[in-house]
């Protein structure tokens, strides 16, 4: 993936390069390919923490229809249910 996009790190003061897509977005158009266009049969998709969001498990529970597992940093909130949610526990 080429870095086309020019910035200027705000701590370091230095020139860098970035994608105009997000890895994210990347993995999501690719695995709607494999889905829709290539038709290839899977039922879970695993990933580990680099790929584990909110959008990405929503793209493919919601959109794909497919199951998800995926480790989670230490440090990321969950809740367990809608009423936990509701009432702020995570």
């Amino acid at each position: 993936m080429s870095k086309p996009v020019k910035y200027k790190d705000p701590v370091t003061n230095t020139d860098k390069w970035r994608s105009e897509v997000t890895k994210n977005e990347l993995v999501r158009e690719r695995l709607k390919i494999l889905a829709h266009k290539n038709r290839i049969k899977f039922s879970t998709v695993l990933w580990d923490t680099w790929y584990s969001s909110n959008d990405n498990f929503e793209f493919v529970h919601k959109d794909l229809k497919k199951y998800f597992v995926g480790a989670l940093k230490s440090n990321r909130l969950v809740v367990l249910s809608k009423s936990e949610k509701l009432e702020g526990k995570f």
